[in-house]
């Protein structure tokens, strides 16, 4: 199908918009679980120019880069490490994006916002925001790619 960026260019110039996601759509069931929960997989096979194994790739060097992020996040704001905390918050908000993961790009956006503009007060509830976006993602990028695969 479309394992190279080339063929899903090619399918945009030649198909209707409804016609090219239902190829999309026709990949994700056959190349990858068709729901990651909190990842809009339509979205992010996009983003990845459809190539599904690359996406398969992405999602799993995803939870591996960022199963811990929640507890550094802690730790360093009961540190206050501010730079550390911005720092994971601005790179879920970046690779959020990508991955159509919009809870957790909301949720990453405002935690983001809300220490650049040195607003502190509301962080605990701003991580806790995060925390209930990505440990979904997480769990079941585990359950649906990682054990899958053992």
């Amino acid at each position: 199908m479309f394992n190279q960026v080339g063929d899903i260019e090619d399918s945009k110039v030649d198909e209707s918009g409804e016609e090219n996601r239902a190829k999309v759509i026709r990949i994700i069931k056959q190349e990858l679980p068709m729901m990651i929960d909190g990842i809009d997989m339509t979205r992010a096979l996009q983003n990845v120019g459809g190539d599904s194994e690359l996406l398969r790739n992405v999602l799993i060097k995803f939870y591996e880069t960022h199963l811990n992020d929640m507890e550094t996040i802690r730790k360093s704001y009961a540190e206050g490490d501010m730079e550390v905390t911005h720092r994971i918050a601005h790179t879920l908000k970046g690779i959020s994006a990508t991955l159509g993961a919009s809870n957790l790009l909301a949720s990453s956006e405002a935690l983001d916002s809300h220490i650049k503009a040195q607003q502190l007060e509301m962080l605990p509830e701003l991580i806790n925001g995060v925390d209930g976006a990505l440990i979904p993602i997480l769990e079941s990028i585990k359950l649906k790619l990682i054990e899958a695969d053992d």
